[in-house]
């Protein structure tokens, strides 16, 4: 991958302009710069893998319901922050 810059597809737009309109996005911006990266807007519905893991449930419900049910079992530093 010598030479070539990291192609990265985003559906969100904002992250393809040179002027921000919120720090946030700026601080996003900031974090990819550091890679020189080539942004590529890409609508949301044509950017299948990044809107699959959008909709991902990272905690599956069985393990909320668990939670939910045992949370007075679990240890007290089991949330560190």
């Amino acid at each position: 991958m010598l030479g070539q810059r990291l192609k990265i597809f985003t559906d969100h737009k904002n992250l393809t302009f040179t002027k921000f309109n919120t720090e946030r996005v700026m601080r996003w911006r900031m974090v990819l710069e550091e890679y020189h990266p080539e942004l590529i807007y890409l609508k949301g519905k044509h950017n299948i893998v990044a809107d699959a893991l959008s909709r991902l449930d990272l905690i599956p419900d069985s393990a909320e319901d668990y939670l939910a049910t045992h949370h007075n079992e679990l240890p007290a530093d089991i949330y560190p922050l």
